[in-house]
């Protein structure tokens, strides 16, 4: 688990491959518009529940084609659905982004970073200091890279995994890791 400001510079996105996304808000009508190769019915449903619960899709639309999106989440609790059991507690001025996703054609070309600050930007105008999100530790490293070059910090709060008999464990990583704290511990 992790966290960034929702505070940065304005970042350089003039690459072509960012300057072509435009980020709004999406609706019902967007799922029909994912591609099956990537979604099934079934997670199409889910998606759809989420939607049904007030949960803000924040999608990426380039030329008709959503090419990454992202979850966003006002709840003072949330969960990791790959970590069975785990639910994170959050503070009032932390909100939560979760399953962001691009099509596996589109990785590499920066869509995930402009995504990533334009999260940013919606937590901010719903007034809240940080976002919280799950980091899976083979992509921290290169994420944080990334992200920084764009004034974005990602802050490392606990390290969370699975252990024998898929018992969770937690460990605090930052001073500060009661922004968002697993709420087993």
């Amino acid at each position: 688990m992790c966290r960034c400001a929702t505070i940065l510079a304005v970042p350089d996105l003039s690459s072509a491959a960012d300057s072509a996304v435009a980020f709004r808000r999406g609706t019902i009508a967007d799922l029909e518009r994912l591609p099956a190769a990537h979604h099934n019915r079934d997670h199409i449903a889910e998606l759809g529940t989420r939607l049904d619960r007030g949960e803000h899709w924040l999608v990426g639309d380039a030329g008709g084609e959503i090419v990454t999106y992202a979850w966003l989440s006002r709840r003072r609790r949330v969960s990791y659905p790959t970590l069975p059991g785990c639910e994170i507690a959050l503070r009032r001025d932390t909100a939560y982004a979760y399953d962001a996703w691009t099509p596996p054609e589109r990785r590499a070309q920066g869509l995930r970073r402009q995504a990533f600050a334009a999260e940013l930007g919606v937590l901010r105008d719903w007034g809240f200091a940080w976002e919280a999100s799950f980091f899976v530790k083979h992509q921290l490293a290169g994420a944080t890279r990334s992200l920084a070059g764009m004034g974005i910090e990602v802050t490392p709060l606990w390290r969370v995994w699975l252990g024998r008999g898929r018992a969770l464990f937690a460990e605090a990583l930052h001073a500060d890791a009661e922004s968002a704290r697993p709420t087993w511990i």
